[in-house]
């Protein structure tokens, strides 16, 4: 039976063996990396499917939106070209520092793990709900091109002159008490562990290793609270829609009552509402979905009107500039209907 069959196949691949080889050479050529990415439109994201607490969905029926982003191929940039609202943008312009596509993808999620942090104690500090932040990681999400430095972006710094770094300040006493112009440093770095001495340098009066480091929270209290986001999310701008659905939460105060509230925006540790990109993207994927109440931050609300009127859009739009704004707008909302 298996001779027989592989009798065939081999016939089959000798008499066409010229289109195979085409086959394999477009689909090659097809995915050849470009130095570009393609936007476009995306969608919404319940939060009630990424958002757990003690074990259990939230409520509510609260939406992040977001871009669909691909990488710059042959056959994503053609379709660009051709396709209504899918756009092409320069690598380096999408990029930090003009590292690659995989590498800037990383330090989204970083700022992704980052804005879920701040939501948690945004909320908690409004409703006076205690915690503690705990098992502080120290990233590395840029580098000063002005100070060599053997770091690597998303390198996870866990020691120092074999101090085991436990938070910011350990990092940073390392440096300052290190009687020489070195440290000794480990880090983790796709999943291993790399040694090596790292250079210090001067600027004023302090030391520094010439990198930014990014700070990773875990916020501890009495709840449990999970964000189960998809590989393929990253970025900070879900940030003020947590926050919303999470205050609805803990505050039980059914703010949503039925509608579909959607948005976007970061949350800084004050409440604040900041600007995004990719406005026009989310709006044209909301607008798909049926949305009663699209938030968007004060610093994008301009180019979200413009973009409604230049598509002819039905959505909501509504400004806000802190998380307060919202919650007083739903609130109002509920009371009227």
């Amino acid at each position: 039976m298996f001779s027989k069959l592989y009798t065939k196949i081999k016939k089959y691949i000798i008499e066409n063996h010229n289109f195979i080889l085409f086959l394999i050479l477009l689909t090659l050529v097809l995915n050849i990396k470009l130095p570009y990415i393609v936007e476009r439109p995306g969608g919404i994201i319940n939060l009630k499917n990424q958002i757990k607490v003690d074990g259990k969905s939230i409520e509510g029926n609260f939406n992040s939106s977001y871009v669909s982003v691909n990488k710059g191929t042959v056959i994503s940039v053609v379709m660009g070209l051709i396709v209504p609202n899918w756009d092409i943008v320069k690598l380096n312009e999408y990029t930090y520092d003009d590292i690659d596509y995989d590498e800037n993808f990383k330090l989204e999620k970083l700022s992704m793990n980052e804005s879920h942090s701040i939501a948690l104690m945004v909320v908690f500090d409004k409703l006076s709900i205690p915690y503690t932040l705990k098992n502080e990681k120290l990233y590395v999400y840029y580098k000063d091109k002005d100070f060599k430095n053997d770091l690597e972006y998303n390198d996870q710094i866990i020691k120092c002159d074999e101090t085991d770094i436990s938070g910011y300040d350990d990092l940073s006493n390392c440096i300052y008490n290190s009687t020489d112009n070195n440290v000794d440093l480990v880090v983790i770095r796709n999943g291993k562990k790399v040694s090596f001495n790292q250079k210090l340098h001067d600027q004023g009066d302090r030391k520094i290793i010439g990198v930014g480091i990014y700070r990773d929270n875990i916020v501890s209290s009495e709840y449990k609270v999970e964000f189960n986001n998809s590989s393929s999310e990253s970025g900070p701008s879900g940030g003020f829609m947590d926050a919303l659905a999470l205050y609805d939460y803990f505050s039980k105060s059914n703010l949503s009552k039925g509608l579909k509230v959607a948005g976007t925006g970061t949350i800084d540790l004050d409440g604040y509402v900041g600007e995004i990109s990719g406005i026009k993207y989310k709006l044209l994927g909301a607008e798909k979905k049926n949305v009663d109440v699209f938030f968007v931050p004060k610093a994008n609300y301009k180019e979200a009107v413009k973009i409604k009127k230049k598509h002819k859009l039905k959505i909501n739009i509504v400004k806000v500039e802190t998380l307060d704004d919202a919650i007083n707008y739903l609130e109002k909302l509920k009371k009227s209907n």
